[in-house]
């Protein structure tokens, strides 16, 4: 027994040392596509964030008046570029395309203009015509050489293949990317991470912002630069959630102390909550490291509101302690209470594992490893070191009084409010929109709008197609035939296939030359007036491309350049294969959709709206699932303890009730159920199941009857603190989470007070264990309890006998009943006789009996009948009541003592009396006639 602290401080410390290194290690993301089930659609929302275009940085600078051909304004955009690609993280920033560029590009594609289009007969002469017209023009000699290599218009050809109908939303002002009003330039930056490697995201967005304000005093007044893509606003939405969550931290932390210490009123008892809280918390965090590797920031900031109840556990024992004055004592009493609220929430986390989210399943995770280690050090380690330390508990006795038996105007409301909230549950919807639950700062998304209604292009919205292939090859033939298909619909799009036509493609164009004659050719350019001469390197350049000495067009024979840059862009490699990104802009995704069912396989049509469509629905077939998998397990723990189907049901039915309040509540204020929602209803469920147990468990097993409500309702305060602080957050996502358990633990808090002393609860509540609830007796003025004695006692016939038990407690006579405390000698011996007016019936049944017993001695001692008696006649003290007449009599060698008969509970056709001695020298004398009760 003395080495229980040290063994118990050991445990506590080495889970401290264990979890420690793994929670340093702990990655906090904030990708909201994790928050995706596995599947299809889902799995496409994650790809597309994969493309490096999608992990791009837009940058515009704003002026005032549109920048002129002669401004400094061009070549301070140059030097703020070249300063931003040199920036660490940085792969590449274009502002423009430059001469050299063009000419590298031009060049490119120009000796590969055989590979790039087809020869085409019907179109040759017009072609030819129209060479004639520009040859005639006053042109440059290098012009008029360009038009001699290629007459047929084969580089016109491709230029129309390549172009994009979208209206020209940008232009090239003097070779740098302006809108068409030259009031903005663009800057397209590149990173070397994804949009969700914060660390570097941010670190790299505070060196674009830095390098502006060294370059804006060579802009002209007014400047302004703008950000937005991937990486921007992941890293705001980042910021903006840890900044939440360190906020409720501080706000739970600060309000679980002022609770704390305006009611326990004890500043070593503030110390006890320390050791539960920490080892919960690193214990949560290292399992998750351990199994998953990362946390989302949203599971994280349930993981800080859990604090709340990683000390509900302490907090029973030491509501416990403040009536025994003895932490094991306590302990002793409320452990099976917090151990089956504990199991109950451990199944219901547990159940959370099933789910196909895999936020839902870092919560599970996160509350499994951080409750048990709370828990455990909660019923160890606390209670051991209050009681080495002599810790008294002081709660003011206000708290500490029973709940009363509803009224009737509550349970009225209750019935209404049920049927009101129960109306709107069955109209709530789910939601799959995972958009809204980003966190925007006001300059982002106003830098986001701004941004996008110039860049938006003309056609519609914008449509997703991944384009799927073992190969680049095959991926590449896969593409242009969609973009056949969407060209054959009239739509807008921007594909790579566009400038890197396939291999199969480019040897096609190769083999139409094969129709051309040379020499009727020859002919044609002799019709129209041109020397057949001049047109020799043309020639030269076909023979050339057919027999391979000239490469075709591959990624790696691309110069470098921001065409190559957009191919790369929209393409990336895997293990798999290839994946290829097409940007689709329709006014509505029906013509996207015919066009990609046309193309044949390995092609995944994707929009946010059918994903939200299709998250909403399976958030609506998952949870009944969840549900249905804690409520099993739960009713199967509870009915393992209690032994009861009825008070396993009775238990479940507070936090069913609840849930019908939340469901239909968030449907009331217009919020739906989406994955964090969703979340949160089930967790809600493990809390007020918790709630529950603790007031059955407080009626049904002779516990002082206010243990279990004072804990109850600090357990909700507690949970309402850590929780509310969410409700400060800016995140709508984390906001949801406290909005949703605030409601929820308050409804669970008030269904779990009202349905176990509502008529049908009672009932089961009667039913089940036979008891009824009586308000404590108020101990005697200047009174200190010295001792607690517990005497369980069966039913038995008159005479005390203890044969035929069962028989004889169903088959009483009409002079009364006697229940024999069969404890050994000198155990006091209570006769009760029943009232002449009483009728039978009312004896009959277990649930009247102990109504009659504890109305009749409840009654009297709150009255103030004792009578102190010293006959030394008697050989053992009796407690006897007649009539409504309740006297004690001790024992000769407690002569002089008082008895206080504190309540009768009944289980399992078994009768607990707790009778607690007082110290007679302060207690006044009182009368010592017999008292009659009901005057």
């Amino acid at each position: 027994m003395n080495n229980r602290l040290t063994l118990y401080s050991i445990l506590s410390a080495a889970i401290v040392i264990f979890t420690v290194p793994f929670a340093m290690r702990l990655n906090i993301v904030t990708d909201m596509t994790s928050l995706l089930p596995e599947g299809k659609n889902f799995q496409t929302a994650r790809t597309i964030n994969r493309f490096p275009v999608m992990n791009r940085i837009v940058a515009m600078i704003e002026f005032a008046r549109p920048v002129k051909s002669d401004s400094e304004d061009l070549i301070t955009i140059d030097r703020f570029s070249a300063e931003v690609g040199a920036i660490d993280g940085v792969k590449s920033a274009r502002n423009g395309v430059t001469p050299d560029e063009k000419q590298k590009l031009a060049r490119f594609f120009f000796m590969r203009r055989f590979y790039l289009a087809p020869y085409s007969p019907e179109t040759v002469d017009q072609n030819l015509a129209i060479t004639r017209g520009r040859m005639t023009l006053p042109r440059s000699g290098e012009m008029r050489k360009a038009l001699a290599m290629d007459p047929v218009g084969l580089s016109n050809s491709f230029i129309s293949r390549i172009k994009y109908s979208n209206g020209g939303s940008i232009d090239l002002f003097e070779n740098r990317f302006f809108s068409k009003d030259a009031k903005k330039a663009f800057i397209f930056i590149q990173p070397e991470f994804t949009q969700f490697d914060i660390d570097s995201g941010q670190r790299v967005i505070n060196s674009i912002r830095q390098k502006f304000k060294n370059v804006k005093s060579g802009f002209t007044k007014g400047a302004r630069l703008r950000l937005t893509g991937g990486p921007v606003i992941a890293s705001d939405s980042a910021r903006i959630m840890k900044s939440d969550v360190r906020l409720a931290l501080v706000i739970t932390l600060a309000g679980l102390v002022i609770l704390f210490f305006v009611t326990l009123r004890n500043f070593r008892l503030l110390l006890l909550f320390i050791p539960p809280v920490v080892v919960g918390a690193l214990s949560g965090m290292a399992f998750v490291w351990l199994t998953l590797g990362k946390i989302h920031a949203l599971t994280l900031g349930f993981g800080i509101a859990l604090v709340g109840l990683s000390v509900d556990y302490l907090l029973h024992i030491i509501v416990s302690a403040s009536f025994h004055k003895n932490f094991r004592v306590a302990l002793k009493e409320v452990f099976p209470s917090i151990a089956l609220g504990f199991a109950s929430t451990a199944m219901a986390l547990g159940a959370l594992s099933i789910s196909s989210f895999p936020i839902i399943k870092e919560l599970s995770v996160l509350g499994l490893a951080g409750l048990a280690a709370a828990f455990l050090v909660s019923v160890t380690l606390c209670p051991e070191i209050a009681y080495r330390l002599d810790i008294k508990p002081r709660l003011p006795r206000k708290l500490l009084l029973p709940a009363k038996s509803p009224h009737v105007i509550t349970i009225l409301f209750f019935i209404a409010a049920t049927l009101f909230f129960g109306f709107y549950a069955l109209k709530g919807k789910y939601e799959g929109d995972i958009k809204r639950l980003n966190a925007y700062s006001p300059n982002v998304k106003e830098d986001l709008r701004a941004i996008r209604k110039v860049l938006r292009r003309e056609g519609g919205d914008r449509y997703f197609v991944i384009t799927s292939a073992p190969s680049e090859e095959e991926g590449l033939q896969r593409c242009e035939r969609l973009i056949e298909n969407l060209t054959k619909s009239g739509l807008v799009y921007q594909a790579p296939c566009q400038t890197l036509p396939s291999k199969k493609w480019q040897m096609a164009n190769i083999d139409s030359f094969a129709q051309l004659n040379v020499g009727q050719f020859k002919a044609k350019l002799d019709k129209f007036g041109f020397n057949p001469a001049a047109f020799d390197p043309f020639f030269q350049t076909m023979a050339d491309t057919a027999e391979g000495r000239i490469a075709p067009v591959t990624l790696e024979t691309f110069p470098p350049s921001s065409l190559e840059a957009a191919i790369e862009g929209s393409s990336y490699k895997t293990g798999e294969g290839w994946n290829l990104l097409t940007f689709v802009y329709s006014k509505s995704p029906e013509p996207v959709t015919g066009a990609v069912n046309n193309s044949g396989e390995g092609q995944v049509f994707f929009h946010i709206d059918r994903v939200s469509e299709s998250l909403a629905l399976f958030i609506g077939e998952e949870l009944p699932k969840l549900l249905l998998a804690c409520a099993t397990l739960i009713l199967i723990a509870l009915y393992i303890f209690f032994r009861s189907i009825k008070l396993a049901l009775l238990a479940l039915l507070p936090p069913a009730v609840s849930l019908v309040w939340l469901v239909g509540a968030l449907s009331y204020f217009e919020y739906h159920i989406n994955v964090v929602a969703l979340c949160c209803v089930i967790f809600q469920l493990g809390i007020g199941l918790d709630y529950a147990i603790y007031v059955i468990r407080g009626e049904t097993s002779g516990q002082e009857p206010g243990i279990s409500h004072m804990a109850v309702r600090l357990s909700a305060i507690t949970t309402v603190i850590s929780f509310c602080a969410l409700l400060l957050a800016k995140s709508p996502a984390i906001f949801i989470i406290g909005l949703t358990i605030c409601l929820g633990v308050l409804a669970a808090m008030f269904c779990s007070r009202i349905l176990i002393y509502f008529p049908l609860g009672l009932a089961l509540l009667v039913g089940a264990a036979g008891c009824h609830y009586h308000r404590p007796v108020t101990p005697l003025p200047q009174s200190q309890v010295t001792d607690r004695v517990e005497f369980p006692a069966i039913i038995s016939v008159s005479d005390g006998e203890t044969k035929n038990v069962f028989n004889a407690a169903i088959g009483l006579d009409r002079e009364g009943f006697s229940v024999n405390l069969s404890k050994g000698p000198g155990i006091p011996y209570l006769k009760i006789f029943r009232n002449q007016t009483t009728r039978k019936t009312e004896c009959l049944k277990p649930s009247r009996l102990c109504h009659h017993i504890g109305w009749l001695l409840t009654g009297a001692i709150k009255k103030g009948y004792y009578r102190e008696i010293t006959d030394p006649s008697y050989e053992t003290g009796k407690v006897e009541m007649e009539k409504g007449t309740i006297t004690y009599r001790p024992a000769p060698k407690e002569a002089g003592a008082y008895w206080k008969v504190a309540r009768m509970t009944y289980k399992k056709w078994k009768y607990t009396l707790v009778i607690t001695r007082l110290k007679s020298a302060p207690i006044p004398r009182l009368d010592p006639s017999y008292k009659q009760l009901g005057n």
